[in-house]
C-alpha cells in the first residue's frame, strides 16, 4: 500500500500536504472556538441582496473539495520546490486569515430553505454543520484560487484543458459561495486578496523553509529510535 500511495504522492510530499490540512482545521475550528462569545461583524452590501439565493449551487460548493484535493497533489506532484513553494505560500495565507479571524470575526444572515430533495436536504445539511462564522476571508474561495494561482508555481506545466477547468471551477466556486448565501462579495475579494498576499510574503519570507525544518526533525527522531534488531 505504501508503495501505491508513493506512485501518486510523492514522499517529500506526504508532510507539506498532511501538515496543510491539519493547519486549515486548527485556523477554521481553533478561530471560532476562540471568538464564538465574541460580538461577529456583518459586511453585507446592498449588491449582495441582489444576487439570487440558488440551492442548486451547493453542488458547485462542495466540488471545491474535490478541486483542492486534486489541485495540491497535482502541485505537490510537480517537483519539490513547487510542493514547498505553494503550500508554504498557502500556510502564510492561513495565518493571515486566522489572525484576521480573531481580530474581525464575522457573521451573515441566512435565508430560510424550504422544500423537499436532495438540494435543499444538502444546503439545510451543510448550514447546521457550518455555522455563519468566520467568513471573512472567505477560505473556499482562498483555496480554490491558491490551487489555480499555484500552477504558475510549477516546473512542468500541466496541459491547457487543466489550467482552464481549474480556472473556471475557481470562477464557479466564487459564484456558488454567493449563490448559496454562504459568503458576500467582500469575503470573496478578500480571499483572493488574502491569497495573493500568501504567495507575495511567503515567497518573500521563504515560507517553504519551514517543512525541510520539519523534514529534518523527523529524520532526527527517526534515527533516535532503535529499530527493534
Amino acid at each position: 500500500m505504501r508503495e501505491k500511495i508513493k506512485k501518486i504522492i510523492p514522499e517529500y510530499a506526504w508532510f507539506p500536504l498532511i501538515f496543510t490540512a491539519f493547519f486549515n482545521l486548527f485556523v477554521f475550528y481553533g478561530s471560532r472556538v476562540l471568538t464564538w462569545t465574541r460580538y461577529h461583524y456583518i459586511v453585507e452590501l446592498p449588491v449582495d441582496q441582489m444576487i439570487p439565493f440558488w440551492p442548486p449551487a451547493i453542488l458547485i460548493y462542495a466540488s471545491a473539495f474535490v478541486q483542492w484535493l486534486i489541485g495540491y497533489v497535482v502541485i505537490a506532484r510537480d517537483s519539490k520546490e513547487a510542493c514547498d513553494k505553494v503550500l508554504g505560500a498557502e500556510f502564510t495565507a492561513k495565518v493571515i486569515c486566522f489572525t484576521i479571524f480573531l481580530i474581525f470575526p464575522t457573521t451573515n444572515i441566512r435565508p430560510e430553505v424550504t422544500g423537499h430533495g436532495l438540494i435543499p436536504w444538502g444546503m439545510r445539511f451543510m448550514y447546521m454543520v457550518d455555522a455563519p462564522r468566520q467568513l471573512f476571508p472567505s477560505i473556499h474561495c482562498l483555496d480554490s484560487y491558491m490551487v489555480w494561482r499555484g500552477i504558475s508555481r510549477m516546473k512542468n506545466k500541466p496541459p491547457k484543458a487543466y489550467q482552464v477547468g481549474m480556472l473556471v471551477l475557481t470562477l464557479g466556486v466564487f459564484a456558488a459561495t454567493l449563490m448559496t448565501r454562504q459568503h458576500v462579495i467582500v469575503d470573496v475579494f478578500g480571499g483572493v486578496f488574502v491569497a495573493e498576499l500568501g504567495l507575495l510574503l511567503g515567497k518573500a519570507l521563504k515560507a517553504e523553509r519551514i517543512f525541510d525544518g520539519m523534514r529534518t526533525m523527523v529524520r532526527r527522531n527517526q534515527k533516535r529510535i532503535p529499530n527493534g534488531n
